[in-house]
C-alpha cells in the first residue's frame, strides 16, 4: 500500500511492478519497460519480492521482523517518515 500510493499508481499496477524493482536474474520478471522490470500478475511480482526479502535475511543474518524492518530504513527508505508510515500501514492490515 504504501510503495503504491494505496494502488493508486497506474503504471505500476499495469506492469505488476509494485515495489519498482529493476530487471534481475530471480525468474518472475516476464519483461523490462523504462528500465523496470513488468510481472505478468501480482503473484508473480509478490514471488519476486519474497525472494529479494529472503536474499536479504539471509546475507545480512536478520532474525526478526524488527531486524529487517530496521535493515529497510537505514538501506532503503528515502522519506524520513518512511518508518512511521510503514507501521501504520502494517497496523491497518493487521487488523
Amino acid at each position: 500500500m504504501l510503495e503504491t500510493g494505496n494502488f493508486s499508481d497506474k503504471r505500476l499496477m499495469k506492469t505488476h511492478n509494485w515495489f519498482g524493482f529493476r530487471p534481475n536474474g530471480r525468474g518472475f520478471q516476464n519483461g523490462v519497460k523504462q528500465r523496470y522490470g513488468t510481472y505478468a500478475t501480482g503473484e508473480a511480482m509478490l514471488a519476486d519480492y519474497r525472494e529479494w526479502e529472503m536474499g536479504r535475511v539471509i546475507r545480512h543474518a536478520l532474525y526478526s521482523e524488527t531486524e529487517f524492518r530496521q535493515w529497510v530504513y537505514t538501506h532503503y527508505a528515502e522519506d524520513g517518515d518512511y518508518q512511521g508510515k510503514l507501521i501504520q500501514k502494517l497496523n491497518f492490515v493487521r487488523q
